[in-house]
């Protein structure tokens, strides 16, 4: 007997509406997630998975069946709520995350040089230094 297509999407839609609870409680319980995750063998996976022929081939064939419509259509339904929900959600860890590049545009607008008619000149003087220095502070903190 085939599988009903409509019976499977009804029983998936109120099966992962209920679910949704059941998923948080489950992952919350679960410890050693970060450190399984940074382990040595799970970089090794993940980098084997990024050079498979395979992996590249299928991720690349999904997309090509899809179009920039499907996308904007997902983006209509969920982006918006989802976008506000998560970085509501978030803000203390962005912060948080942020902090470090902050400080650094502080200390080094402190000690910019003056902005002068030239244009070449304050980039020079006034953008190049506090890029130079986020990238610093970006390669420090790996």
């Amino acid at each position: 007997m085939p599988i009903d297509r409509s019976k499977w999407k009804e029983n998936y839609e109120t099966g992962t509406a209920r679910s949704g609870e059941k998923l948080v409680e489950n992952y919350i319980a679960k410890s050693g997630k970060v450190a399984a995750m940074a382990s040595d063998s799970a970089q090794k996976n993940y980098e084997a998975a990024m050079k498979d022929s395979k992996v590249l081939q299928r991720r690349q064939a999904k997309l090509r069946k899809m179009s920039d419509e499907d996308l904007n259509e997902s983006m209509r339904i969920k982006g918006s709520a989802r976008y506000v929900e998560g970085t509501a959600a978030s803000l203390d860890k962005a912060a948080a995350n942020v902090e470090p590049f902050l400080s650094v545009i502080d200390s080094e607008v402190a000690k910019l040089k003056p902005r002068t008619r030239d244009a070449y000149q304050n980039v020079v003087n006034r953008v190049a230094p506090i890029a130079v220095a986020l990238q610093k502070k970006k390669e420090s903190m790996t």
